[in-house]
């Protein structure tokens, strides 16, 4: 891919926004079935929106979620056996 600005985002083959770049102008690789878009400036740049798979992110929620319950669960019982 060409840098010219310096500012430009990635597209995977399905057109979705998948990261924002800052490189140095010049030719950079770019993996088989992505797509580098650039813009003119940091602010163009920050108003790019990334995509974000809402099962992923579910996923990922729900992971939080239990990790934070299971954390709970142990304080509590380390309190109630006098340990903490």
């Amino acid at each position: 891919m060409r840098v010219v600005t310096g500012f430009g985002y990635i597209k995977d083959d399905k057109g979705n926004i998948v990261t924002k770049a800052q490189l140095p102008a010049g030719e950079h690789p770019l993996k088989v079935g992505f797509e580098y878009v650039e813009v003119a400036d940091l602010a163009a740049l920050a108003a790019v929106v990334l995509y974000r798979d809402s099962a992923e992110a579910k996923t990922k929620n729900d992971e939080k979620l239990i990790q934070q319950k299971m954390r709970q669960l142990a304080v509590d019982a380390l309190k109630a056996e006098g340990k903490l």
